[in-house]
C-alpha cells in the first residue's frame, strides 16, 4: 500500500489513507497523503473503505488483504453494498482463492451466482473492462 500510495502522490494523485488508532500508533501511517481517516479499529476502518469506496481493486497481499476482501464480498452478497470488487490475479496469485470460492460453490455452501459478484482480473484491462460491465445481482443466500 505505501508504494502505491508513494507513486500515486509522485505522480500528483491524491490518496485518502484509512488507518486504525493502533496502527498509527505504531508508527505505520505515512505522512504526506492527501487525506487520513483514523478509526478505532479494523472493522471501523472496513466500514469507512466502504463509505469512501466506488469500487475495490484487491491487490496481492497477505492475511489482512483475504480478509478485506471476504468481507467485502459477504457484506456484497447480503446487498450490504452493489460495488465492484477486482481481484488483480497478477501471474495467477489468486488462482487457489478461486478455486476455493468454487470449491464452496460445488459443496452447496453458495449460490453459483456469487461468483458475480467479484471481478477475477489478469490485467488493468481487464478490471476497468470488468467495471464498466459489472452489474450487481443479489443472489438469494439461503437457498442451500
Amino acid at each position: 500500500m505505501r508504494t502505491i500510495a508513494t507513486s500515486t502522490l509522485n505522480a500528483g494523485g491524491q490518496v485518502l489513507g484509512i488507518i486504525p488508532s493502533f496502527l498509527k500508533n505504531m508508527g505505520l501511517a505515512l505522512d504526506g497523503l492527501t487525506e487520513t481517516i483514523e478509526t478505532t479499529n479494523m472493522d471501523e476502518r472496513k466500514e469507512e473503505m466502504l463509505r469512501q469506496s466506488d469500487a475495490f481493486i484487491v491487490l496481492p497481499g497477505g492475511f489482512g488483504t483475504y480478509e478485506e476482501f471476504t468481507t467485502m464480498l459477504s457484506w456484497s452478497q447480503i446487498n450490504i453494498h452493489q460495488k465492484p470488487i477486482a481481484l488483480f490475479n497478477i501471474n495467477g496469485y489468486y488462482d487457489d482463492i478461486v478455486a476455493m470460492l468454487q470449491k464452496t460453490i460445488d459443496a452447496g455452501f453458495a449460490p453459483a451466482e456469487n461468483l458475480s459478484l467479484f471481478i477475477d482480473a489478469t490485467s488493468i484491462e481487464g478490471i476497468f473492462d470488468g467495471f464498466n460491465h459489472f452489474h450487481h445481482e443479489l443472489p438469494y443466500k439461503y437457498v442451500n
